[in-house]
């Protein structure tokens, strides 16, 4: 089966009442390849930043209140990643000090679904 990962990352640190901006790039490191069947990805945004965008080449994204969800059916290598979804957010201007931002990756045959999520730590600054 293939083994789907995600990484999550942004550069810098936020500032509330701006624009901040999330990379999240799924990368199959298992032996086989996904045989296009469908990968889902799914941020919940922690409160303090507001969800406006996510997009990617070959990645099918919509917004519910806190929920990003995208989604594609394209084939996956291994040792292959597909185009990275940037996730646009709004940090409101009574957001933390910091918030941990996770997000995962699933597929209908996964074989380690341990190592499907990635979080990471934002500062916000005010």
């Amino acid at each position: 089966d293939p083994d789907l990962v995600i990484d999550k990352s942004h550069v810098g640190d936020f500032r509330r009442g701006t624009e901040g901006r999330y990379q999240m790039v799924v990368r199959n490191i298992g032996v086989v390849p996904t045989n296009n069947a469908t990968v889902v990805v799914t941020d919940n945004v922690p409160v303090g930043l507001v969800p406006e965008k996510a997009e990617a080449n070959g990645w099918s994204c919509n917004i519910n209140g806190q929920q990003v969800r995208c989604e594609t059916g394209d084939n996956i290598a291994p040792n292959v990643a597909l185009n990275p979804i940037v996730l646009l957010v709004k940090v409101a201007p009574t957001a933390p000090a910091s918030v941990t931002n996770t997000a995962r990756v699933a597929i209908q045959y996964d074989a380690n679904p341990n190592n499907n999520t990635d979080s990471d730590l934002t500062r916000i600054l005010p």
